[in-house]
């Protein structure tokens, strides 16, 4: 949603100032062509190299590793083994419940219902 957003405050920049456009490699509308232009940052093709180095991932592995860490403090007393099948199951569902919640974001913030300004069609005077 904050890429929707920053879309949409740099096309109101180009419908103030259209000579601005050509200076933006990242996208004006708020729809999935736009919103992928600058989650790409103008390349083509998202790669999983993108994904991985991504502030969110950052933040999901860091959390995961506190919530497992905790997790092995708590369990400590219990012994090693269960504190360690304990803390890696905790840390596995922490890391894929996050992942899914991320993967659902993305899929809701790319649902036409919410776009506001798409891209023009092909052929189309974007200045018009």
């Amino acid at each position: 949603m904050f890429l929707k957003g920053m879309n949409r405050l740099r096309a109101a920049y180009v419908d103030i100032d259209p000579t601005l456009a050509p200076y933006f490699i990242t996208g004006l509308t708020d729809d999935y062509v736009g919103i992928l232009q600058t989650y790409t940052m103008g390349a083509t093709r998202r790669s999983a190299s993108q994904i991985l180095a991504s502030s969110s991932m950052f933040i999901v592995v860091v959390n995961t590793l506190v919530a497992a860490g905790v997790t092995a403090f708590v369990l400590w007393p219990a012994g090693p083994w269960i504190t360690a099948v304990g803390a890696t199951v905790v840390g596995s569902a922490h890391f894929f419940a996050w992942i899914w919640l991320g993967w659902r974001a993305w899929q809701v913030s790319l649902d036409p219902a919410h776009v506001r300004f798409p891209a023009q069609p092909p052929g189309s005077d974007p200045v018009s």
